[in-house]
């Protein structure tokens, strides 16, 4: 059992591959501690196979907990938690919200994706179910705001159990995705990633960094 999930009462769980982790995640994170004052920790969860996105280039599961742990030591409110390497094969929210319910069944939950993730939600694996064991915590910007607010009236008027809500983030363009193809091409972008991740990345020769 991870014991942070039994030593609090409400948390956030921020998931992804972080692939690498960037400053856009640390954005996120710093304003859902800032905007939503009951959340005790957050949790980072890095996916094991992430079911629905590309999977070849992805890190190993050691060098991304690693990283994420690096961030963590630097944010006394972050806590990594391995649950998704450990139980192997691909990732489903439903699953892991699933064992940590069952570990503490008072716990507060919310799930913080990004406004794509939310806009495809009915795609996920037993998303009704997700629904039931957490609060959606949407990083939202103000260009998309119509679409998203539309989306989330239809999503609580299909299922009146489901709780959206909104985190209000700035603009940012960084991308995994974009930090690892510039890497390969023997640039690090250095400013969008936070010092300890591209010590890591250089000192680990990763995504074919040199």
């Amino acid at each position: 059992m991870d014991n942070i999930f039994l030593s609090s009462n409400c948390i956030g769980i921020y998931g992804g591959t972080f692939n690498p982790p960037h400053n856009g995640h640390v954005m996120v994170i710093n304003e859902a501690i800032r905007q939503y004052g009951d959340i005790e920790k957050i949790v980072l969860l890095p996916n094991n196979i992430p079911a629905y996105k590309e999977s070849r280039y992805i890190a190993s599961p050691s060098d991304r907990i690693a990283m994420l742990k690096l961030m963590a030591q630097e944010c006394p409110v972050l806590a990594v938690s391995d649950m998704e390497i450990r139980r192997g094969g691909y990732t489903y929210t439903y699953d892991t919200l699933k064992e940590i319910s069952r570990q503490n069944p008072k716990l507060a939950i919310y799930f913080i994706i990004g406004s794509d993730s939310l806009m495809t939600i009915n795609k996920w694996y037993k998303y009704e179910e997700v629904l039931k064991m957490c609060t959606l915590l949407v990083a939202q910007r103000e260009d998309s705001l119509a679409e998203i607010n539309a989306f989330k009236d239809k999503l609580i008027s299909d299922l009146s159990y489901a709780k959206v809500c909104f985190l209000k983030v700035e603009p940012y363009e960084a991308a995994s995705s974009d930090i690892r193809k510039s890497i390969s091409k023997g640039k690090i972008p250095d400013d969008i990633m936070p010092e300890v991740i591209v010590k890591y990345i250089k000192q680990n020769k990763l995504y074919g960094c040199e």
